[in-house]
């Protein structure tokens, strides 16, 4: 999830989808569906990472209500508000070295919209 979040990992939004749903696309159904249950009736999205897509759509107001839901979530709370995440190395011989992830939000790290 600090993946997905911080450096805004579009493989990650993808694997992630693939594992909760078995699928992209029946992520994507069901994502659907939980937010016009959420009361967003102005949004439909196409790809979990929310690149452009000529399918995708939304309001401001819907995205309001989306960061309403989100930020009930303890977890994405801690995520989002993270500036700077380690992520562990994989172990030895795997070729996957500890790593930082560093939020790219400017009103969340020192600055002049800070």
């Amino acid at each position: 999830l600090y993946g997905l979040l911080l450096p805004s990992g579009n493989d990650a939004a993808n694997a992630l989808a693939e594992s909760t749903s078995g699928s992209v696309a029946q992520f994507m159904n069901e994502l659907n569906l939980f937010l016009k249950s959420k009361g967003l009736s102005e949004t439909h999205f196409s790809n979990p990472h929310g690149l452009h897509y000529d399918d995708h759509w939304t309001t401001a107001s819907d995205m309001a209500k989306l960061t309403r839901v989100a930020l009930k979530n303890a977890t994405f709370r801690e995520i989002v508000k993270t500036v700077r995440y380690l992520k562990p190395g994989t172990g030895p011989g795997t070729g996957q070295p500890a790593q930082y992830y560093s939020q790219n939000n400017r009103l969340l790290k020192p600055g002049p919209y800070y």
